[in-house]
């Protein structure tokens, strides 16, 4: 009877750590960025640390003909998660920004993160994030937002769009993600 219950208990959790939403990711993006009409890429990889931690790294370039210039920026950084269902998490992140505008570099960003990540079902999940960055450029709002929607093609593999403000400028994403599973 013991090992009917640990049996059955086994394959309730391993089935509810397949949808987890929380896993190793590796993200390519193409980007644009409606105010300066520029394009762009965004590399993003995010590592379990271990139960309930996470380390993130992400490189955005935007590029433009327009005398704006090229806007690149580099973040690295980590935070908490946990489940709030079988298919749900909250996370909070904390990361350092590096912005560099047109060569110039300014002055190293923190970036506060809150978002909430979910599965509709086994090929959709979407993303939600409130963010702050705190930075020294005047008359520039610090908030910021991104929702994504993900379609996973297979366990590993999921094509996305995420609508992302930051700096007080649009930008829209659509790319691809690998993951460990889920």
């Amino acid at each position: 009877m013991n090992k009917l219950v640990l049996a059955s208990l086994c394959s309730a959790m391993a089935s509810v750590y397949a949808v987890q939403p929380h896993q190793s990711l590796l993200d390519f993006a193409y980007g644009e960025m409606d105010e300066y009409n520029a394009k762009g890429e965004r590399y993003r990889i995010q590592l379990p640390v271990k139960q309930g931690l996470y380390f993130l790294a992400a490189k955005t370039h935007f590029g433009s003909d327009d005398t704006a210039g090229d806007l690149n920026s580099q973040e690295i950084g980590g935070g908490i998660h946990w489940q709030t269902s079988d298919v749900s998490s909250m996370y909070l992140g904390y990361s350092k920004v590096d912005y560099e505008l047109s060569g110039v570099a300014l002055d190293e960003a923190t970036r506060y993160a809150i978002g909430w990540r979910s599965r509709l079902s086994n090929e959709i999940e979407v993303n939600l994030e409130y963010k702050s960055t705190d930075h020294n450029l005047v008359d520039v709002d610090e908030a910021g937002y991104r929702v994504g929607a993900y379609y996973y093609m297979s366990q590993t593999a999921a094509l996305y769009l995420e609508l992302d403000n930051e700096l007080e400028q649009d930008q829209v994403f659509f790319g691809v993600r690998f993951t460990t599973g889920h």
